[in-house]
């Protein structure tokens, strides 16, 4: 498994040519590009060939993959961020990975809460992923359509089962919401294509590894019984993401390392 970085929390007071060699130094494996910014704003300009190109020679210049490519925000409702997520699936392949994230929105108040909407579009965009050998990796997420393990797996149901239509598993998302992290892990075995770590207690806060109430080494065990093999994607939404960088790499390296 890779330790990757996220550039999202970063992103308004450094450029890509700053961050990928910070995230070198801090000794980490890889980084999720994000098309969004810090604030949830997205970012058009980022997925246009120059630039995918820009970041890809960035990332290997610096001994570095990257994991995934992101958009953290809802494109069930916005047609304008839609838009930018599909050009975004086209392009993924020119950033060297096969895996594009996405978050299924917060659920509206009326009717079903926008899921039928959630399921055409992610059929339009499954499409689009199968022409351009892409997986699309939708996290669940609290208050989202898409928000337990069980939820997600009606979800590929609703899709046909359709084999691209995979996972973002984040461990503190399922430490909120699911019975158990490992069974969540065991039922989505090959569906899970990336993954997001950090540690959390009974709130949605996002917690750096060492604080929080998850047994980190019995989800990355069960990641890997899974067959897992993939990227974890440290997810901090904190100022201080920078700061801490090099003492997380090194902590979840030796979490690793002590399986």
């Amino acid at each position: 498994m890779l330790i990757c970085a996220r550039p999202q929390m970063m992103s308004l007071r450094h450029s890509m040519d700053e961050i990928v060699p910070m995230f070198r130094e801090a000794g980490f494996d890889g980084f999720e590009f994000c098309i969004e910014d810090k604030l949830f704003h997205v970012r058009p300009d980022v997925i246009e060939t120059y630039a995918a190109e820009h970041v890809a020679a960035l990332a290997r210049d610096n001994g570095l993959a990257i994991s995934a490519i992101g958009c953290h925000v809802d494109f069930v409702g916005n047609d304008d961020v839609f838009e930018v997520i599909k050009k975004g699936i086209a392009q993924t392949p020119r950033f060297g990975t096969d895996v594009f994230i996405l978050a299924a929105g917060q659920r509206t108040e009326e009717g079903d809460g926008g899921y039928k909407e959630l399921v055409a579009r992610l059929g339009v965009l499954l499409r689009i992923a199968a022409e351009h050998g892409v997986r699309i990796a939708l996290e669940p997420e609290p208050g989202h359509r898409i928000d337990t393990t069980e939820s997600f797996l009606r979800l590929v149901d609703d899709l046909g089962g359709d084999p691209a239509m995979c996972c973002n598993f984040d461990i503190g998302h399922s430490h909120l919401l699911d019975p158990d992290i490992p069974e969540s892990v065991s039922r989505l075995g090959t569906r899970i294509a990336h993954a997001h770590i950090e540690n959390m207690g009974s709130v949605h806060r996002h917690l750096v590894p060492w604080e929080g109430d998850i047994d980190l080494t019995a989800v990355l065990l069960a990641l890997r019984t899974a067959g897992f093999d993939g990227a974890l994607a440290f997810d901090f939404y904190n100022e201080a993401y920078r700061e801490v960088m090099p003492r997380v790499a090194d902590h979840l390296h030796g979490l690793l390392v002590a399986l």
